[in-house]
C-alpha cells in the first residue's frame, strides 16, 4: 500500500514540473526583458524608443511594431499596468501614433485617461486631452475635438504655469484648435472668443509666430463676417510676421486672401504689388501644394480681371498640370498608406492573438501546477492519516471488544429510558398546547378590557350626564342613540370574536340598496343633525344584492360615523354608489383633515387609528376593522384614499348580478339636516365669569366641562343663558368640538 502511494506521488510531482518546463522556454527576448529583466534593461528597452536619430522608414516601422507588442503585452496584464501607462506616455511624447493607426490610438489613450482621472493628475490628463484634441481635429472630426479640447481647458488652471508638461505654447495651439474647429462648424462668436485668448496668452510671452499666424485667422474671419478693412488689417500683420520668421506656407496662404479682398474692391495697383511678390514665393521648393493650387486661382483671378487672358489662361493651366500631379501622388501615398495600414494593423491583430493564446497557456500551467502541488499535499496528508488510521484500528479494536461488553448493559437502561422520554415528550406537548391556549385567552382578554375601557368609556359618561335633571326629547334622543353605539361596538367585539375563530357565517338575503341607506341615515340622523351636515346620495343604478344585511347596514354605519366625525358643519357627506367590472362600488366622501400616507395601510386594523388633531374623538379603531372583515367574507374589497387639500375616499365593492338591478330609484338625492341654535351676541352678558374656566378645555374632556355646568344654575327668566347651557351640554353629549368652541367664545 505505501509503496503504490508513494509511485504515484512521484508521477504526478514530474508530470507537473514538466508542464512548466514546456510553457517557460516560450518567452522571447521581450518577453523575458518583461516578466524576467532588470530595472535597467527594461529602461534602456523604453529608452530605445526616443531615439528615432538617422531611423529611416524600416527602422520607424520595426520600432512601431516593437512598441505595439509590448502594449498588446502589458495591457492584458494587470501586473504590467504602470509599464503599459508608460508606453503609452513614450507613444505621446515621441509620436508613435499617426491617422493610420486609430484602434491603437482610441484604445490606448482612453485607457490613460481613465488611468489619470482616478489619480487626479492633472498634469497628465492635459497632455491626453491636448494629444486627442489635435487628433482629432487633424481627422477633420471636429465635434470629437472640441470635447477633448474642452476638457483640457478644465484642468489649465489646475496645472503651474512653469509645468514642462504644459507650454503656453500648447495653451496657444489648443485655443487655435477650438477656434478653427467651432469656425468650422459656423460657430464663429466662440472661434473669436478663443481666438482672443490665444492671441493675449501670445502677446504676454511676446511671441510673434504665434501672433502672426492667429492674426491672420482672425483676419480670415473677419472677411467671412464681412467686415473687409479689420480683415485686412489683420492679414497683413499675418504676412509681415510670416515673412519675418520664414513662414513661407502662412505668407502664402493670406496673400492669397488678401488679393481676393484686392481685386473686388478693384485696387489694380495694390493687387499688382501683391502678384509679384507671390510669384517670389510660388517658386519657392518648400511651398504647399494645396496653397499653391489657390495662389494660382487668385493670380489667374487678377488676370482675368484686368484683361489679360493669356496670363489669367496660364495660370489655370498651371493649377490644372498642378492638380493633376497631385491627384496621382495623393492616389499614390493613399495606397502605401492602406497598405502600412493593413501590415500594421495584421500584425497588432497577430500580436494580441499570440499574447492572448500565451497568458492562457501560462494561466492552465500554472492552475494545473497548482492544483497537482495540492493534489500532492492532499497525498501527503492521506499517507500521514492513513498510517495513524491504522494504529489507531489497533487500538480500537481491543476497546471494541470493552465496549461490547457494557453495549449490552447499556442497550437495557436506554430502553427504560426511552419509554420515560416518550411519557414525557407527551406530557412536554400537552403543556405547550395549554400555555398557547391560556396566552390567547389572555391576549384576548386584555383586548376586550381596552376595548371597554377606551370605547365604552365615553358612551356611559353621554348616558349618565343625559339621565341628570328632567328627561326631555333631546336627552331621550341622545340616550337612544349612545346606546345603540354601544350595541354597534358590542356587536363589532363579537363579530370579530367570531371571525377570528372561523364561526362567523353570512345570513344572505336579497336587500335593495336605496333602503338600506335610508335605513342608515335614519339611525344616525341625531349625529348628523347635531353637526348640521348635509348628505348627498349618487346612486347610478338601484341595487339590489344578495347579502347579510345587518352585517352591510353595520358597515356603511361606521364608516359613515368616521365621517360625521371628521366633518364640520360647514361641509358635506356624500355616497357615490355605482357599478364597475362586475362589482358595486360604495364611496363615501368627506371633506375632514387627509389621513396621512404612512397611516392609511393600518387603520383597518384592530386598536389601530390614524394621528387625532387635538378635541376628536378617541376609539380603538374596531369600527374600520370590523368594516373590513365584513367585506371580505362578502368577497369584496376595501380602501381608503387620502391626500393633502382633497376630500378622503372610503370605499368598499360588493358582487353582484346585473339581472338584479331595479331601474327605478337611481340618481341624486340631498339630505338635509338642520343648523343648530343661533345664539345672539348679546348672551355673553349673561353669563357668570367663574364659566370662564371652560375656554380651557376642549370638548373631549368631558367630565371637567360637565362639572363646571353642573354648578352653574340661571334663573329661569334668563332665557338666553339656559339655551346656552342646553347647547353646550348638547355639543358635550356629542363630541362637537367645533360646535363647543363657538359656543365658548361667549365668555372672552
Amino acid at each position: 500500500m505505501h509503496k503504490w502511494m508513494v509511485v504515484v506521488f512521484l508521477l504526478i510531482a514530474n508530470q507537473a514540473f514538466t508542464q512548466l518546463s514546456v510553457v517557460l522556454p516560450q518567452h522571447d527576448s521581450l518577453r523575458k526583458i518583461i516578466y524576467e529583466g532588470s530595472i535597467d534593461t527594461k529602461n534602456n528597452l523604453f529608452e530605445s524608443f526616443s531615439n528615432l536619430e538617422n531611423c529611416d522608414d524600416d527602422c520607424h516601422n520595426n520600432k512601431y511594431k516593437t512598441l505595439i507588442y509590448l502594449l498588446e503585452l502589458t495591457r492584458i496584464d494587470a501586473n504590467l499596468h504602470d509599464d503599459y501607462i508608460r508606453l503609452l506616455n513614450i507613444a505621446i511624447d515621441f509620436q508613435y501614433f499617426s491617422i493610420q493607426s486609430p484602434v491603437f490610438f482610441t484604445e490606448g489613450f482612453i485607457d490613460m485617461d481613465e488611468h489619470y482621472f482616478k489619480l487626479g493628475d492633472k498634469k497628465a490628463l492635459y497632455k491626453v486631452y491636448y494629444t486627442l484634441a489635435d487628433y482629432y481635429y487633424i481627422l477633420n472630426d471636429f465635434p470629437n475635438a472640441l470635447e477633448y479640447g474642452k476638457r483640457a481647458f478644465q484642468v489649465i488652471n489646475q496645472v503651474t504655469e512653469n509645468d514642462a508638461t504644459m507650454t503656453f505654447r500648447s495653451i496657444i495651439s489648443l485655443a487655435n484648435i477650438l477656434s478653427l474647429c467651432f469656425f468650422n462648424l459656423s460657430d464663429l462668436d466662440s472661434a473669436l472668443w478663443y481666438n482672443d485668448k490665444a492671441f493675449s496668452m501670445a502677446e504676454k510671452q511676446k511671441d510673434s509666430i504665434w501672433i502672426g499666424l492667429l492674426s491672420g485667422n482672425r483676419g480670415y474671419y473677419y472677411l467671412q463676417s464681412g467686415d473687409t478693412t479689420a480683415g485686412l488689417s489683420l492679414i497683413e500683420t499675418d504676412i509681415e510676421l510670416s515673412q519675418k520668421f520664414g513662414l513661407l506656407n502662412s505668407a502664402l496662404n493670406s496673400m492669397e486672401k488678401k488679393l481676393k479682398v484686392l481685386i473686388n474692391k478693384k485696387k489694380t495697383s495694390e493687387a499688382s504689388r501683391l502678384v509679384s511678390e507671390m510669384k517670389a514665393l510660388i517658386g519657392h521648393p518648400a511651398t504647399d501644394t494645396n496653397l499653391l493650387m489657390n495662389s494660382y486661382t487668385a493670380i489667374s483671378e487678377y488676370y482675368e480681371t484686368n484683361g489679360d487672358v493669356k496670363q489669367a489662361l496660364f495660370y489655370i493651366k498651371k493649377k490644372e498640370v498642378l492638380v493633376q500631379l497631385q491627384s496621382k501622388a495623393k492616389q499614390d501615398e493613399r495606397i502605401i498608406l492602406v497598405n502600412k495600414y493593413f501590415d500594421l494593423r495584421q500584425f497588432e491583430l497577430k500580436s494580441r492573438d499570440e499574447i492572448t493564446a500565451y497568458s492562457n497557456a501560462l494561466n492552465r500551467t500554472k492552475w494545473g501546477l497548482g492544483g497537482s502541488l495540492l493534489l500532492i499535499f492532499i497525498l501527503i496528508g492521506f499517507m500521514i492519516f492513513y498510517i495513524k488510521r491504522n494504529n489507531l484500528l489497533q487500538q480500537i479494536e481491543m476497546q471494541n471488544k470493552r465496549l461490547v461488553e457494557a453495549y449490552d448493559e447499556i442497550e437495557e437502561a436506554n430502553k427504560t429510558i426511552l419509554i420515560k422520554q416518550n411519557q414525557v415528550l407527551e406530557q412536554s406537548d400537552q403543556l405547550v398546547k395549554v400555555n398557547k391556549q391560556l396566552a390567547e385567552l389572555d391576549n384576548h382578554r386584555q383586548n376586550i378590557t381596552s376595548m371597554i375601557v377606551h370605547d365604552l368609556k365615553n358612551a356611559l359618561y353621554n348616558i349618565i350626564g343625559s339621565s341628570v335633571g328632567q328627561p326631555d326629547r333631546d336627552r331621550v334622543e341622545f340616550i337612544n342613540e349612545t346606546a345603540k353605539r354601544m350595541l354597534r361596538m358590542v356587536l363589532n367585539i363579537l363579530d370579530l370574536r367570531k371571525f377570528d375563530e372561523a364561526k362567523l357565517t353570512l345570513v344572505r338575503q336579497t336587500v335593495n340598496i336605496n333602503t338600506l341607506i335610508d335605513q342608515t341615515l335614519e339611525n344616525l340622523a341625531l349625529s348628523l343633525r347635531n353637526k348640521a351636515l348635509k348628505v348627498e346620495v349618487t346612486l347610478s343604478e338601484n341595487f339590489v344584492l344578495e347579502i347579510d344585511k345587518d352585517l352591510i347596514r353595520r358597515t356603511i354605519e361606521n364608516i359613515t360615523i368616521n365621517a360625521i366625525l371628521h366633518s364640520s358643519g360647514s361641509e358635506k357627506i356624500v355616497f357615490n354608489i355605482f357599478e364597475c367590472d362586475k362589482m358595486m362600488v360604495f364611496e363615501v366622501v368627506n371633506w375632514g383633515g387627509n389621513i396621512p400616507h404612512d397611516k392609511q395601510q393600518y387603520i383597518f386594523e384592530p386598536f389601530t387609528q390614524a394621528e387625532l388633531s387635538k378635541g376628536e374623538v378617541r376609539s380603538t379603531g374596531l369600527g374600520l376593522a370590523f368594516c373590513k372583515m365584513v367585506i371580505q367574507l362578502h368577497e369584496g374589497e376595501i380602501g381608503v384614499v387620502s391626500h393633502p387639500n382633497e376630500p378622503t375616499r372610503f370605499w368598499f365593492t360588493l358582487p353582484f348580478e346585473v339581472s338584479k338591478q331595479i331601474p327605478e330609484g337611481a340618481g341624486e338625492r340631498t339630505f338635509e339636516f338642520a343648523n343648530p341654535v343661533k345664539l345672539p351676541d348679546s348672551i355673553s352678558q349673561n353669563l357668570p365669569p367663574q364659566l370662564k374656566v371652560l375656554l380651557q378645555y376642549d370638548v373631549y374632556e368631558m367630565s371637567k366641562v360637565l362639572l363646571v355646568l353642573k354648578n352653574f344654575h340661571p334663573l329661569p327668566s334668563d332665557s338666553q343663558a339656559i339655551l346656552w347651557k342646553n347647547e353646550l351640554e348638547k355639543a358635550v353629549y356629542h363630541c362637537n368640538n367645533e360646535r363647543y368652541q363657538e359656543l365658548v367664545k361667549a365668555l372672552r
